[in-house]
């Protein structure tokens, strides 16, 4: 479970939002340990098919030794100069509160803690079909997490970026799912009666 509250307020912290952002643009953004089975270039690949999207940019938020995969796949792929890589982030609904959609792009999942952080925060989804990802998310959502390869995630993000009352729709159910079945308090009184 995680602290529902923390991540749902969009109430800006003292220490300041976490990047600039110009009021037309889309973040995509990724958040987390950055390791190699994350699979940052097929993100970085989704992200620069968006050619029809140039209000369109990509942040790469954590730390980690899959890091320097992405930003190399960005610059052979040109697109440098429209990701941001945050580094190490110690307050991750900082990053939230700027983010658009919250995209993963991983070969393998178990149960992503920054999926349900991002889906508190009011973010929809996209991502591939791995580990717990579907099982995690409303039926409102579904349709965004779908496959194991890179156009499904293409299709997905390119749909996203569309339609912003569709964004918001998602993003709503998500915070939603997550207050009724991950709030913290009632996964730890639910571990209590186990016990």
């Amino acid at each position: 479970g995680i602290d529902y509250t923390r991540f749902n307020s969009m109430a800006p912290g003292p220490e300041g939002p976490l990047f600039a952002r110009s009021e037309d643009e889309i973040i995509i953004g990724t958040l987390g340990a950055l390791r190699t089975e994350k699979n940052l270039p097929r993100l970085v690949r989704a992200f620069a098919q968006l050619r029809d999207f140039p209000n369109v940019r990509l942040v790469i938020a954590g730390s980690g030794p899959a890091g320097e995969d992405a930003r190399r796949e960005a610059q052979s792929l040109g697109v440098s100069e429209r990701v941001t890589f945050t580094g190490h982030v110690s307050r991750p609904e900082r990053a939230y509160r700027l983010f658009d959609i919250f995209a993963i792009s991983s070969d393998t999942e178990q149960m992503p803690l920054g999926m349900l952080e991002a889906m508190a925060a009011k973010l929809p989804v996209a991502a591939l079909d791995v580990g717990d990802i579907r099982r995690m998310l409303p039926p409102e959502n579904l349709p965004f997490a779908n496959g194991r390869g890179e156009s499904e995630l293409v299709d997905s993000l390119r749909r996203l970026c569309a339609d912003a009352a569709l964004r918001n729709s998602i993003g709503a159910a998500n915070a939603r799912h997550v207050f009724t079945h991950y709030n913290a308090d009632r996964m730890c009184a639910e571990y209590d009666a186990m016990f």
